[in-house]
């Protein structure tokens, strides 16, 4: 029958496959190959799956504090190619509840609850290097809690050398229980809002 018969645009920014009938297949985009990747093991979208990660019991930004009261770091989440380079995967991460305190320690004055969501970005930017971030503030793609005070749950690296994309790096988690007291542990006044964990790739 020619509905059964796919329809694979060449235009990949249209992210349909359609049907000869123009009904929706239950197909997936192909992939765009990431140059760095093998020859053959680009894929469009990675499971990332983040374990052990802890939440801290009080987070500080240079001049402020914030307990987490709601929301899990850890579960199972996907990524997907974005648009503008082959070699990034973004998505959705998990939503988070937080308490604000004037000054650091959560020992000042309760000012405002805030919720917000996180993003979860991959990205294989060198011919060794991959970087796997869970965060929300401008540059990650999501808005911050405050302005101008992103907070990061998860940052990991992997420098070896690893260009098989269908198997991705397992990562470890950056932030060790130091990071929550200390605003600028990695640099450039990130903090964290949990520490320790793991996360698994695969495709």
């Amino acid at each position: 029958m020619a509905d059964k018969h796919l329809q694979y645009r060449s235009d990949l920014n249209k992210h349909l496959i359609k049907t000869a009938s123009g009904h929706l297949a239950n197909e997936c985009v192909p992939p765009v190959a990431c140059t760095r990747c093998a020859a053959g093991t680009t894929k469009r979208i990675i499971t990332i799956v983040f374990a052990g990660l802890t939440i801290c019991p009080c987070s500080n930004w240079p001049t402020r504090s914030f307990i987490v009261i709601d929301g899990d770091p850890n579960g199972t989440f996907t990524v997907t190619q974005t648009g503008g380079d082959p070699c990034i995967w973004t998505g959705a991460g998990p939503s988070f509840e937080i308490e604000i305190y004037t000054g650091t320690g959560c020992g000042g004055a309760y000012r405002n609850n805030v919720i917000f969501d996180t993003f979860i970005y991959l990205d294989f930017y060198s011919a060794t290097s991959w970087v796997l971030e869970m965060a929300a503030g401008i540059r990650f793609g999501s808005p911050a809690p405050e302005p101008g005070r992103p907070v990061l749950f998860f940052k990991g690296f992997d420098n070896s050398t690893h260009d098989d994309c269908t198997n991705p790096p397992l990562f470890n988690n950056d932030f060790v229980v130091n990071c929550c007291l200390d605003p600028n542990f990695l640099g450039a006044y990130l903090p964290c809002g949990s520490y320790g964990g793991t996360a698994t790739l695969s495709t």
